[in-house]
């Protein structure tokens, strides 16, 4: 396994956002999570990148303990994320917001980031005055420039309309998902299918279920 989540808990306040979760993910898999608003999703992300502290449990990451790491050094280890909210540097060039995340000692990973995603040709271009699907795989340049070895993407194909989630779609197929492992936050369900084998049902914090995603979205998660 390369990530293991182990009884992991994250409190705010009183309120149990994760209560003891278990969930390992192989090298090479495509993981869905999958819930109501509100389960914990987002959450467990958050613990995973090191942007919330668990309050019990462990992240382990190829066998190493990164529970308490700091974000950066989550990072540097190989994990990446997108997040349900485009969050870019608006006033910078395409290049630039993927160049700020390019890793020494990894020369030109960023243009190769740009050329996978479809936006060398966009480079120069402000990323505020992208369309919204262009941001979305501008994020993906982004998480991709590191050359990780997991991804947590939450909800890339939120408010896209049916022509750029296929394509989207086809993007993580064909880009993403090759030789990493992947973690994906999807409510679209034809989405899920089309990219995990399996999905992982969180309730109330807790992951109750797990199987293909089409069982899960027939039984009304």
């Amino acid at each position: 396994m390369i990530l293991q989540l182990e009884g992991l808990t994250v409190r705010f306040g009183g309120v149990e956002a994760l209560a003891g979760v278990d969930l390992h993910v192989a090298r090479g898999q495509a993981l869905g999570l999958v819930g109501p608003n509100g389960c914990g999703k987002t959450t467990l992300f958050n613990a995973v990148s090191g942007v919330v502290r668990p309050a019990a449990g462990r992240v382990v990451f190829r066998g190493e303990d990164i529970t308490a790491a700091p974000i950066h050094a989550i990072a540097r280890h190989g994990i990446a994320r997108t997040n349900q909210t485009v969050r870019l540097f608006p006033t910078m060039t395409v290049a630039d917001n993927v160049a700020r995340v390019d890793e020494p000692g990894t020369p030109g990973s960023f243009d190769h980031a740009l050329e996978q995603t479809g936006l060398w040709a966009r480079r120069h271009a402000l990323a505020g005055d992208l369309s919204l699907a262009e941001q979305r795989r501008l994020e993906i340049a982004r998480a991709l420039a590191r050359s990780p070895q997991v991804v947590l993407m939450d909800e890339p194909t939120s408010g896209l309309g049916p022509q750029d989630t296929d394509a989207m779609v086809r993007l993580l197929a064909d880009t993403v998902l090759p030789n990493r492992s992947v973690i994906l936050i999807e409510h679209k369900a034809d989405v899920l299918v089309a990219l995990c084998p399996m999905a992982v049902l969180l309730d109330q914090g807790r992951n109750v279920k797990i199987c293909p995603p089409a069982r899960l979205f027939e039984t009304g998660a």
